[in-house]
């Protein structure tokens, strides 16, 4: 049984890259600009910090860092006053949660953005904290590894959707379920090859709840 579970948020539990998508094109229409083709895909390894120090730079937005975020959060909220949970998120959550498990999310989005939807969604009291980081190295996984209190990578399962999660996940030593994502499915090859386990929803993983 799984016993100290990490899940990420957008694209895992709840059915929400759809809004991330919309927001770099969002922030730099205020400021007349256009996103090159490839900024989605660079920002998705980025927390909010990294994302506004390198969105400020590379277009010569005229805000500091704190205003930049505040606009991204401002526009991320109103897309996730829309968002529903993953299939199987809820049943998933709170199997786990019922069999004893220990569990958290670890996302690139500012906690609170995460805690408010959660709560929204009647998902947060199952989770033990809420944390946010970047996910290009593992410190994020192994800091919430040692607030759940698991013994190692190895006995920690970790949710995601994203090929570079996965890898960065798998490489520190996880067990890593790949979820797919319906706005990515150009990813499926990569993270059928990369995790340990993948599932077309989080439903798959119910019966019997094992790793």
């Amino acid at each position: 049984m799984a016993r100290w579970v990490i899940f990420d948020m957008d694209g895992t539990l709840t059915d929400s890259m759809a809004v991330w998508d919309e927001v770099p094109a969002r922030l730099l229409a205020r400021f007349g600009k256009t996103p090159a083709p490839d900024l989605r895909r660079r920002l998705l390894p980025l927390g909010m910090e990294q994302t506004a120090r390198l969105m400020i730079a590379e277009y010569a937005l005229p805000v500091t860092g704190a205003e930049f975020a505040a606009l991204a959060a401002a526009c991320v909220r109103e897309g996730y006053r829309q968002v529903g949970l993953c299939p199987g998120a809820a049943q998933l959550v709170r199997a786990l949660a019922g069999q004893g498990a220990r569990l958290c999310v670890a996302s690139a989005t500012p906690e609170p953005l995460c805690r408010e939807v959660l709560a929204r969604l009647g998902l947060l009291p199952y989770f033990e904290f809420v944390a946010s980081g970047q996910k290009d190295t593992p410190a994020l996984y192994l800091a919430c590894m040692e607030r759940l209190g698991a013994p190692c990578p190895a006995q920690t399962v970790v949710f995601e959707d994203a090929p570079h999660a996965v890898r960065t996940a798998k490489a520190a030593g996880f067990y890593t379920v790949a979820v797919a994502e319906p706005h990515a499915a150009a990813d499926t090859p990569q993270l059928r090859a990369l995790a340990d386990r993948y599932l077309l929803s989080l439903a798959e993983y119910l019966p019997g709840v094992q790793a």
